[in-house]
């Protein structure tokens, strides 16, 4: 079968792989498609994520598919069932690349970690197993791998109590940020704001929702967010680059009793990794600073609830579909910073 590998840092190739085999408490995946993340992917082609499995790996980690067989035990899935995150997972096979979730391939596992629990039979094949939820009928699959990220920025809206009224500040105009508008409008917001350095990609935020816009190479940031909060600040700001200078611009634009959220992961050594200098001059009294960790299964039904209703269309993130062969072409796209979701189908 064939899967995306990066063998050098800087590149990546669809390659031939050995199938995966399935335990009996697993299922065997057809995978639909798989979206390039270009924030976490990018940076594990690149070698610039913290942390990364050694080279060679199969990565991708926004992935569909469908059950076409599975094991002796399990109970929670069946033939037919459209899936989140399946993944390429290899037991006790030499000379296999590594897996960095390894979504990128036609063919995956997702495992029963619910009947592995009940039957005290031992660790899960798969270990994003709980994020490997069934996809209601009427979504299409291929779109469906978007929704990743919308569970991704919802729970992390929600771990940090955002609800209705209150205002929001995004730094960061990618596909993350956008998605972080659209969650936080959906949730109520007074005002969503978003920070980014293209007029022309800030310009498309504003179809998720955003109501103004900060140009940061040509704006000071901090003045304008005080502005266009009347001077009160923001009651969440939220990181969604991955930087530690963007934190320390968060914390001046943050309201008084606001919470600044770091969801972005800095592209860092893994050494200096959630270390950093924080600059507390020009900040508001009583405001925290959270790391928001997602906790995506807790907004499956919410999320895929907005689809089913038409409430959430996933065509507005996708810039391009194209086959899995074509994923050199599809990361130089992503790498041009001019799309907002690439997909590849399988």
């Amino acid at each position: 079968m064939l899967a995306g590998i990066v063998r050098r840092f800087g590149e990546v190739y669809a390659e031939d792989v050995p199938m995966p085999v399935i335990g009996d408490y697993d299922a065997l995946v057809k995978i639909i498609a798989c979206a390039f993340c270009n924030g976490t992917d990018s940076h594990i082609i690149e070698g610039t994520l913290p942390f990364v499995s050694p080279l060679p790996l199969i990565l991708g980690h926004e992935s569909v598919g469908r059950i076409i067989e599975v094991g002796a035990k399990v109970r929670n899935y069946k033939v037919g069932d459209i899936v989140f995150r399946p993944q390429v997972v290899y037991k006790n096979v030499p000379d296999v690349p590594n897996i960095c979730w390894g979504g990128f391939a036609e063919y995956g596992v997702v495992s029963d970690g619910r009947a592995i629990a009940e039957d005290k039979a031992g660790s899960v094949l798969s270990g994003s197993w709980a994020m490997q939820q069934i996809i209601p009928e009427g979504i299409d699959p291929i779109e469906a791998t978007v929704l990743i990220t919308v569970k991704e920025t919802l729970s992390s809206l929600l771990i940090a109590g955002f609800n209705a009224g209150k205002s929001l500040l995004i730094f960061g105009s990618g596909p993350v940020g956008m998605s972080f508008a659209i969650c936080g409008r959906m949730l109520g917001a007074s005002n969503v704001v978003i920070v980014g350095r293209r007029d022309e990609r800030l310009k498309q935020t504003l179809a998720f929702g955003v109501d103004e816009t900060i140009n940061s190479s040509k704006e000071d940031v901090v003045k304008k967010a005080r502005e266009l909060s009347k001077g009160r600040g923001f009651d969440l700001v939220v990181d969604a680059i991955g930087s530690y200078e963007v934190i320390n611009l968060a914390v001046k634009t943050v309201a008084r009793k606001g919470i600044v959220g770091q969801y972005g992961v800095p592209v860092v050594p893994r050494e200096q990794f959630q270390r950093f200098e924080l600059d507390f001059r020009g900040t508001p009294s009583n405001w925290s600073l959270s790391f928001l960790n997602p906790d995506e299964p807790s907004t499956h039904e919410i999320v895929c609830g907005w689809v089913k209703h038409d409430l959430l269309s996933m065509k507005t993130f996708i810039t391009e579909i194209m086959p899995l062969k074509d994923i050199d072409h599809a990361y130089e796209i992503v790498k041009s910073g001019n799309a907002i979701k690439v997909i590849l189908t399988m």
